[in-house]
């Protein structure tokens, strides 16, 4: 290539728009790419004619990568074996995949924009809780819900990072307040059912060789009675009461190591039914021993019937204990405990996990609730902004500091300009402008500016070393081509919807109009009234109806990995991986829209060169 051409570097490339819209001004080279999804390793390496590099940026020597003009990109905190709560269940939070929903401090479930992890050095904290005795660990700057004891009373609640939080502080809990009674094989409205299912987890055994079998342990005369009026048990020689049934197999085995979370969401005294059950085993001599998930719901449950129970551990065993002296209280529907024990230890290079999640920005580790994430208005205070431990947004810095590229290129979600109250955005300017860059940034949409029918707006910041006389990031708007400019012809019969799908009549009653989009949303169909392409997000890549829909004369179906593309302006002759669907929809929806690149580089290339 020609030596006259600016290098730049791509980070977090993903699908290589950055790259793609640079390089087609041929005045630009890319000497570096990088990210940590191998199938956006798949797709770069596929297009360009050098290799991603794939490897997590924060393991890579600033030094190890070559000298650039231009810098573009897109822009974690608790260790492995952390409990987080997901609509399926707790579980471990390097196991959280982005299919799951989080419950937030708001009670309800959210989605998950993005899986997060680091590795991290420096202290981290332990705290240990008046209702948690096993203490939850996490990075010094984590930011937890609270609310602080006065003389008066209480502070109200509050967001505080984990090395500012002491002793007078109380987390919080949210309190489920649904009363929804399920309806599987059966309508599960009696309380002899819930005492049943709570005295199964107590001690509860299930078998299945030649059938379904079902065992409890039963010394109690009212035990008996609740239960055999659901299931026809009957005892066997060892003296356990046992029957076979397949449904109820199939309800209870769903119980076995964690406790759906449905019956969070049950009426309050048919929770109390199954704390009821529960309890009557404890009284048994053969008990099962709980793990870590059932405990931790079983707290969730007693929180809705108004007690508050506290988790310890004896002798390897979790069990559930009510404190005579309990100064946690509840107040509203949340559960307020006070922090009992801090503690911090130094740690080098340890992998640490977080979220960034929708709506909210909160999750809740081990039935407690913190933020999402960490606000750069808090980060941001550390002098200099050199900080290893923190957000990728300062490995970024760190490459700028030892490069000093002429140009920098940036792109994110529009609400960046907004998070934190504004402040994550004063902290980013800030740390830029005292390097040196003089900025120049716009919220873009690409159905706009570049005739791409996809509602799509991100901020994207500018930043010159050398200031320009004019150089701004208004485009002129220009009319929006038709939706079936964008779709495929001849396109296979699995993206189609059949009469069998679960959500069929909702869409034959509302998908009724060629160039359209439509979008199921839980429980209706919705139709994109502005002629376009709704914002296509990462989501698209879990399953279920998060594809746009359209209909076509064959019929109704979701859009193509494709034809995602196409609403995100890559040519036809962009190549897709052989990888799976969900996957090509994620990197499309995490993709950068090419068109606007190919608009602010055109115009910084009248410029730099």
């Amino acid at each position: 290539m020609s030596q006259t051409k600016l290098k730049m570097i791509d980070l977090f490339a993903g699908t290589g728009a950055f790259t793609y819209a640079f390089q087609e001004t041929n005045k630009v080279e890319c000497v570096f790419a990088n990210d940590f999804d191998k199938n956006s390793k798949l797709m770069y390496d596929a297009n360009f004619d050098h290799e991603l590099t794939f490897r997590d940026i924060n393991d890579i020597n600033v030094a190890e990568i070559p000298p650039h003009d231009i810098l573009t990109g897109g822009f974690p905190c608790f260790p492995a074996g952390t409990k987080v709560l997901s609509n399926n269940g707790y579980k471990n939070i390097e196991d959280v995949k982005l299919t799951d929903k989080l419950l937030t401090h708001t009670n309800s479930f959210q989605n998950i924009v993005n899986l997060q992890r680091k590795k991290y050095s420096g202290f981290l904290y332990k705290f240990a809780t008046r209702i948690q005795s096993e203490s939850i660990t996490c990075t010094d700057e984590h930011p937890f819900y609270v609310r602080q004891k006065q003389k008066t009373g209480y502070s109200d609640p509050e967001w505080k990072q984990a090395n500012k939080i002491r002793k007078t502080d109380y987390m919080g809990m949210a309190i489920n307040t649904d009363s929804i009674i399920p309806d599987f094989f059966m309508k599960l409205d009696r309380e002899e059912h819930w005492f049943l299912i709570g005295y199964f987890i107590g001690n509860g055994i299930l078998e299945n060789y030649d059938r379904p079998e079902i065992f409890f342990t039963i010394n109690d005369s009212i035990a008996y009675r609740k239960i055999s009026s659901v299931l026809p048990i009957i005892i066997d020689y060892d003296g356990l009461y046992w029957c076979t049934d397949q449904e109820w197999y199939n309800l209870l085995k769903t119980f076995t190591k964690s406790i759906p979370e449905w019956t969070q969401n049950a009426p309050s005294y048919l929770i109390q039914a199954l704390l009821n059950g529960y309890n009557t085993t404890l009284l048994e001599k053969k008990r099962n021993n709980l793990t870590f998930e059932q405990v931790l719901s079983l707290q969730r449950l007693y929180l809705k019937t108004g007690k508050i129970m506290c988790v310890q551990r004896k002798k390897g065993i979790r069990h559930l204990k009510e404190l005579k002296r309990n100064r946690s209280f509840i107040d509203g529907n949340y559960c307020w405990f006070p922090v009992t024990s801090i503690k911090k230890e130094e740690v080098t290079d340890l992998r640490v996990y977080n979220f960034e999640v929708e709506n909210d920005n909160s999750y809740i580790v081990q039935n407690t609730i913190v933020h999402n994430c960490q606000p750069f208005s808090i980060a941001g205070k550390k002098e200099g902004f050199n900080d290893e431990r923190s957000n990728v947004f300062w490995k970024i810095l760190k490459i700028i500091d030892h490069h000093r590229p002429r140009c920098i290129v940036l792109e994110n979600v529009k609400n960046l300009v907004s998070h934190d109250e504004g402040n994550t955005f004063e902290v980013i300017k800030n740390s830029l402008t005292t390097r040196g860059y003089h900025l120049y940034f716009r919220v873009l949409d690409t159905s706009k500016i570049s005739g791409i029918p996809q509602h799509r707006e991100r901020i994207y910041i500018v930043g010159l070393l050398n200031p320009i006389q004019g150089f701004d990031l208004e485009f002129e708007e220009i009319p929006k081509r038709n939706i079936s400019d964008f779709l495929q012809t001849n396109v296979m019969a699995k993206y189609y919807y059949v009469n069998s799908c679960s959500i069929w009549n909702e869409l034959v009653t509302n998908v009724t109009k060629f160039d359209t989009c439509y979008q199921y949303r839980r429980y209706y169909v919705r139709e994109n009234m502005s002629g376009e392409c709704p914002t296509l997000t990462a989501n698209m890549g879990t399953g279920g109806h998060n594809v746009p829909i359209i209909k076509d004369v064959i019929g109704i179906r979701k859009l193509t990995p494709r034809e995602c593309f196409n609403f995100q302006g890559f040519p036809s002759t962009y190549i897709l991986p052989n990888i799976s669907d969900c996957h090509l929809y994620k990197l499309a929806g995490n993709a950068v829209s090419v068109p606007v690149v190919k608009l602010i580089a055109d115009r910084l290339m009248n410029y730099l060169i």
